[in-house]
């Protein structure tokens, strides 16, 4: 066990100093939620006190492992005893993880393993018994299981009375509550109860609210990294959600640009989702000029307009929009001012479905037929894998990476 502690701390702090940090002490190693280091630039959040209901089930968890425990030293060990030590192990295991939430990632990671040991300890000082075997063996295992079960009692009695009372007196000194509060004030004004919510600290944040995220605090509400099919899934289906902005970049969720963003505080934002434009077929969406009307289909992928034109921005532009009574087939004309470097290379992809794909040269426009398939609503997509920028090729300082030169997007029915 010592052999374990000393690597584990070193390797821990090595692995800081690569990566820019600094060599920690003993009690940030043990207590990181008792530093005053911990969590800076971060949510701050009081830890729950030790008196309170916590305390009182993890005494009853340790007098039913003390009974187990007489019973057994006495010789009368039987099946539903060893049952209920084992029961009683396991939720002072599961007390201590929830209590110690803040520092999972320090020696407290391995209090669960030392619960589990102890419950098989005591099961296989059970069957030593009554096999009659070596008294040896019955010391032996006697000592590991008084050995494994010390180290839980001090630190229960340690995490839930000392840590407790600490951190209700760092909460009273160091934390400014008076934040909190404002937090609470600033969500509740924009963000609707309940509203669901994912991302690093939501749940903390909606638990202070009384609110439900949606989600099980141990699903994809309570990481930083995300999985991403899931997210995108979830996502897609909602029409508003809070979040930490950190975790949806992180993550680089596609679909974003569907929603607006109204920052709340630091970095949670409430999202919500535009409304979809509706286009009446033959009308001009203009990308230049007076008219410019361009914002209102494009979801990204667009420069700022210039005289007579807009450049195309990065590798992709999506647009949307909605056609009410869609004809069966359609056609689209994409007028261009220009196309830089000569030629780009051109496909899009409409509802999913690829539509174009061609080289595109100076001087021409592009055109093609698309079917509705009885859709109204059409996300278009013009992927341009060529764009470079001004700057890459010696041109000029501009570092946009450029494609096509839009005038104009006309789409007519068939």
């Amino acid at each position: 066990m010592t052999v374990a502690l000393v690597s584990s701390y070193c390797i821990l702090n090595i692995y800081n100093l690569c990566l820019g940090g600094k060599w920690l002490d003993i009690l940030n190693y043990v207590y990181p939620i008792l530093s005053d280091e911990y969590l800076i630039d971060n949510l701050t959040l009081p830890i729950q006190p030790g008196l309170n209901i916590s305390l009182l089930m993890m005494l009853a968890f340790l007098a039913a492992c003390c009974m187990a425990a007489r019973k057994f030293f006495m010789g009368q060990m039987e099946a539903n005893t060893a049952f209920m030590c084992m029961i009683s192990a396991n939720g002072m295991g599961v007390f201590l993880y929830f209590m110690n939430r803040a520092a999972y990632g320090d020696i407290f990671i391995g209090v669960y393993q030392v619960v589990l040991l102890t419950a098989v300890t005591a099961d296989l000082l059970k069957r030593t018994d009554a096999s009659k075997k070596e008294y040896f063996v019955r010391y032996v295992g006697k000592c590991s299981y008084c050995l494994l079960f010390g180290v839980i009692s001090m630190l229960a009695v340690d995490g839930l009375f000392y840590t407790g009372v600490k951190l209700n007196i760092k909460k009273d000194t160091s934390w400014k509550m008076e934040d909190v509060e404002t937090w609470k004030e600033q969500i509740s004004s924009i963000v609707p109860r309940d509203t669901p919510a994912l991302g690093a600290g939501v749940n903390a944040l909606y638990g202070f609210l009384g609110w439900d995220t949606k989600y099980h605090i141990t699903d994809f509400s309570d990481w930083v990294r995300i999985p991403h099919e899931y997210v995108i899934g979830e996502i897609s289906e909602l029409d508003a959600f809070f979040a930490n902005e950190e975790s949806i970049n992180i993550n680089n969720f596609e679909g974003m640009e569907c929603f607006n963003k109204t920052t709340v505080i630091n970095s949670y934002v409430y999202y919500t989702r535009k409304e979809r434009p509706e286009y009446t077929l033959g009308s001009k969406m203009m990308f230049c000029g007076d008219g410019y009307n361009a914002d209102m289909y494009v979801l990204k992928g667009i420069s700022q307009r210039e005289e007579g034109f807009s450049w195309t921005e990065n590798n992709m532009l999506k647009m949307w929009m909605s056609i009410k009574d869609a004809p069966e087939m359609m056609h689209m004309t994409v007028e261009l001012a220009d196309v830089y470097n000569s030629e780009q290379n051109v496909s899009t992809v409409i509802n999913g479905t690829e539509t174009y794909n061609a080289t595109v040269v100076s001087g021409n426009n592009i055109e093609f037929d698309f079917a509705s398939n009885g859709a109204e609503d059409f996300n278009i997509e013009f992927n341009l894998p060529n764009a470079v920028s001004p700057a890459s090729l010696g041109a000029s300082g501009d570092a946009r990476n450029l494609a096509l030169a839009i005038v104009s997007i006309v789409i007519d029915g068939k």
